[in-house]
C-alpha cells in the first residue's frame, strides 16, 4: 500500500457542492487507479481552495503510464479509471492535466473554478 502526504489548505469560500462531490469521485478514483495499477511506494497529495477555485494535485512515484487515450491495458481493455476522472470532471467544468510516460512518475492536475 503507498503511502504519502495530504496537505489540506483551509477554504475560504463555500465549494459549490456539485463541485466537492466530483472532486471526491476524481480523488477516489485516482488512489483506486494507483492502489491497482502503479505499483507506487509513495503519494503525495496538494489540495488548495482559494476564492473561487479548487486545485487537486496528486503525484504518484509508480511506473508511469501512458497519456494516449487510445492506449488500452494489455488485456486489450479500456482505462475505465481515465474515463470516470474524464466524465466528472466534464461535469463540473474542470481542466485535467496528466504528466506521465512508461517508467515515470505520474503527476494529475485537476484544476476547476466555480
Amino acid at each position: 500500500m503507498p503511502q504519502g502526504d495530504c496537505g489540506i489548505h483551509p477554504e475560504t469560500e463555500p465549494v459549490p457542492k456539485p463541485v466537492m462531490q466530483n472532486i471526491f469521485r476524481i480523488f477516489r478514483t485516482i488512489l483506486s487507479n494507483v492502489e491497482k495499477h502503479s505499483g507506487a511506494t509513495s503519494l503525495i497529495v496538494a489540495f488548495t481552495v482559494d476564492k473561487q477555485h479548487l486545485t487537486l494535485r496528486i503525484i504518484d512515484n509508480g511506473r508511469g503510464l501512458s497519456t494516449s487515450s487510445k492506449q488500452n491495458q494489455p488485456d486489450n481493455t479500456p482505462h475505465f479509471g481515465k474515463l470516470l476522472i474524464r466524465s466528472y470532471a466534464e461535469r463540473i467544468g474542470a481542466e485535467v492535466t496528466v504528466k506521465s510516460a512508461p517508467h515515470q512518475d505520474t503527476d494529475v492536475t485537476i484544476v476547476v473554478g466555480w
